[in-house]
């Protein structure tokens, strides 16, 4: 079909002689004629327009296909040695393709000569509702020496500019959101990609921590999740890591979004301290000893006879040299009390390992000896192990709730007790004794920041009702290098808050200090009078909560400071 109202493009042919024969022949404006060999003539092909030029190769798109003929037009330059006057002019070009082109062929017509041996013809032929698809236009050139040079080239057809919209890629997700840079703690990474062509692939770039630049991510089957797992190198610089995801259609433009990252923190590798009696001793270590008559006791503080210097030197090392203690009353049990000032901060503290070596003796009964920890919260004795073994190693750990186990000044509070009590039978007197040769507890740790409050500077003295103002807050971090979450609240006259904005820090090295600005909105119903202004800082934000308002008892989780400046500003009518 045919149709009017054509656009022109244009089709280039160039003919030019590759055979060789033996001939005579002179150009119109040559200066002399020669014999020389007669080749067939070469064709040099070029179509116009190209609508979408980024594209390799030539589109030809038409979106008023049903109504409007999209012309296309043929430039050829043709070449024949023995001189362009030697063509017959017949030069046609045919159209194939998966629709059949109506005007096709084409007969192209002289337009002008470039030199003595090249000429340009042009044609148009017209695309409207033909099938899209990809054409080819083959140019036929002939000379008076019956010889013939062809040429060509291809065009894609469209209706439409085909898809050119980039996959959608959504949820982001490292689960867990944070690992140890050891190169074995893992994290899956996923996000959800949907494209109407479909999706050829989706890489993400792990350079950034010691993996893959170009890391494939796997579909999952029934779903739009793509995912891969990944660690994090060894000597990767602590921080939280966006690393991008590059999806890309399976579109003929093979569109790509490379807008979205994946949020991975990463954390510096455990650290594990020894806390035992070869310093410290006396100091922020303690040992106590003899006897109780419970077992468990129903305290933490007994016994309390402390251990003298002497008696420390017995259990610096496992050296079978050993603390013994047996007791003197009956009903008594035979029992150390070790006592340890952990210097970790509790939010910080992965695991507790502790361990007890000695001997448990009775003269008569059950020996061996039983290993317990003081559980703070619920301020009770739990047991950790137990050996009817007169020499034994006791062991336990601590993975949970660590916190309970840490009293407000620190301190961690284990015993080792003998399982039977002193007894007396006629005229012998059965003891309880228990020996200590060597105690240890093992706190492994992830470094934490420790972000200190130094000073709180309101941006104005005196406000109203409805006003906008911003607390400016000085922070330093004198722990690990990390991020923070810094919080507040406007402290009212009679002693309520109104709560402000959280903020996340930048990346602190240790030693490093940062402003924050913390914006708050005077309440309409604020009363008048001076007010007060408390900021709490916090190492880690709740899963869940990094788009939430933070408050000082809201979303953010491991208090380090707090910081409460009276008087700061008055809100005035």
């Amino acid at each position: 079909m045919r149709i009017s109202k054509t656009i022109p493009i244009v089709l280039v042919v160039l003919i030019a002689c590759s055979a060789f024969y033996l001939t005579s022949v002179s150009a119109n404006d040559a200066a002399s004629s020669a014999a020389v060999p007669n080749a067939a003539p070469a064709v040099e092909v070029g179509l116009a327009p190209d609508d979408d030029p980024a594209t390799s190769g030539v589109q030809v798109i038409n979106p008023d296909w049903e109504s409007r003929n999209r012309a296309v037009t043929i430039t050829a330059d043709v070449v024949d040695m023995n001189g362009w006057d030697d063509l017959t002019g017949t030069v046609t070009a045919e159209i194939t393709g998966p629709g059949v082109v109506e005007d096709s062929p084409v007969s192209l017509t002289f337009d002008h000569e470039i030199d003595v041996t090249t000429a340009v013809y042009t044609g148009v032929f017209n695309m409207s509702d033909h099938a899209e698809g990809d054409y080819t236009v083959i140019i036929t050139a002939d000379d008076a020496g019956g010889l013939s040079g062809t040429g060509q080239e291809s065009f894609t057809y469209f209706h439409t500019a085909g898809d050119v919209t980039p996959p959608n890629v959504a949820n982001p997700v490292a689960d867990p959101a944070s690992i140890v840079a050891d190169g074995v703690e893992g994290s899956e990474l996923s996000v959800d990609v949907t494209d109407a062509s479909g999706i050829y692939a989706v890489t993400i770039d792990l350079s950034s921590i010691g993996g893959n630049h170009e890391q494939p991510m796997t579909s999952i089957a029934g779903t739009d999740a793509y995912t891969t797992t990944t660690t994090a190198a060894v000597g990767t610089t602590p921080g939280m890591y966006g690393l991008p995801v590059t999806a890309t259609d399976d579109s003929p433009n093979r569109n790509t979004n490379t807008a979205v990252n994946i949020l991975l923190t990463v954390m510096p590798q455990e650290v594990v301290t020894t806390y035992d009696f070869t310093t410290g001793a006396g100091g922020d270590r303690w040992a106590f000893r003899k006897q109780y008559g419970a077992k468990p006791p129903a305290t933490s503080k007994v016994p309390a006879i402390e251990f003298t210097q002497s008696k420390y030197e017995k259990i610096m090392a496992d050296d079978s040299t050993m603390q013994t203690d047996r007791t003197s009353a009956n009903g008594k049990y035979a029992i150390h009390r070790f006592k340890f000032s952990i210097d970790e901060p509790e939010s910080s503290i992965t695991e507790i390992n502790i361990l007890w070596n000695g001997v448990g003796y009775h003269y008569w009964d059950t020996g061996g000896a039983t290993l317990y920890i003081w559980n703070v919260e619920s301020g009770c004795y739990e047991k950790l192990s137990s050996s009817f073994s007169t020499h034994l190693t006791l062991e336990g750990s601590i993975t949970e709730n660590i916190v309970d186990y840490i009293d407000d000044s620190g301190s961690l509070t284990i015993i080792a007790e003998q399982n039977t009590p002193q007894r007396k039978f006629w005229r012998w007197v059965l003891r309880s004794s228990i020996g200590t040769d060597y105690v240890r507890v093992d706190v492994t740790c992830t470094l934490q920041p420790d972000m200190v409050v130094l000073d709180i500077t309101p941006d104005d003295t005196e406000v109203h009702p409805g006003d906008e103002m911003t607390f400016a807050v000085d922070i330093r971090n004198d722990g690990a290098s990390a991020y923070g979450y810094i919080g507040g609240a406007a402290h009212y006259p009679d002693g309520t808050y109104c709560n402000t904005e959280w903020k996340k820090t930048d990346y602190l090295d240790t030693g490093d200090t940062a402003t924050v600005h913390l914006g708050w909105t005077v309440p309409a119903d604020a009363s008048h009078g001076q007010y007060g202004f408390v900021s709490a800082t916090w190492d880690a934000c709740r899963a869940g909560c990094e788009d939430s308002p933070y408050y000082l008892d809201g979303c953010c989780d491991g208090e380090q400071n707090r910081y409460d400046a009276a008087n700061l500003f008055e809100v005035v009518s």
